[in-house]
């Protein structure tokens, strides 16, 4: 006699739950590229401060830009970019041709002492403390690109053909800070 079984009811499976919410997903920003690469808006009454007292030698305060030695240059030399090679050489009252050094062009002052093909930093225009490349300034005084090579000078060049420009002012503090922002005009003297 066979019997056959019969299998009960399997019944219902209970609740397992409500997951839960994983929460909100926080403000990542704006993307830039580089966020330094746009222009710089400033308002009414508003603008760059530069230090005009600085305390020690081999500081400054300005706008400064990155570039190569052409040569070797020291905190505080007079620069300009070489018109064939454009790596940053010491800039000179008595060159006046497109040759390296001509002080008729853009000017700089070393502010990352640095050898021949070595990165470097140039202030562009701001306040410098070189007391060991400076002479005593005085404050409000014009200085002078020099004749001899990567120095400034309180008294404007003599020889004959050499450049007058003026590259800034003494200022306040110690008799070394140099106001820095060269004159675009420049004379020869005759």
């Amino acid at each position: 006699v066979s019997q056959s079984r019969y299998t009960g009811p399997i019944g219902l499976t209970g609740y397992t739950g409500y997951t839960g919410t994983t929460g909100y997903t926080g403000y990542t920003g704006p993307s830039f590229a580089n966020p330094l690469a746009a222009e710089v808006g400033l308002g009414e009454n508003a603008g760059f401060s530069f230090d005009n007292s600085l305390s020690a030698e081999g500081k400054y305060s300005g706008l400064v830009i990155d570039g190569t030695a052409g040569a070797t240059l020291a905190f505080g030399d007079i620069c300009s970019p070489s018109g064939t090679s454009n790596k940053w050489v010491l800039a000179d009252a008595n060159v006046i041709t497109t040759a390296s050094g001509d002080g008729r062009g853009m000017l700089g002052i070393c502010v990352l002492a640095a050898n021949d093909t070595q990165a470097t930093k140039m202030l562009l225009y701001g306040t410098v403390r070189a007391d060991t490349a400076f002479p005593t300034l005085t404050i409000n005084e014009q200085v002078y690109l020099s004749e001899t090579a990567g120095d400034v000078t309180l008294t404007q060049p003599t020889t004959a053909d050499a450049i007058i420009r003026v590259v800034g002012y003494g200022t306040a503090g110690t008799g070394d800070n140099l106001f820095f922002n060269p004159s675009p005009d420049w004379i020869t003297h005759t």
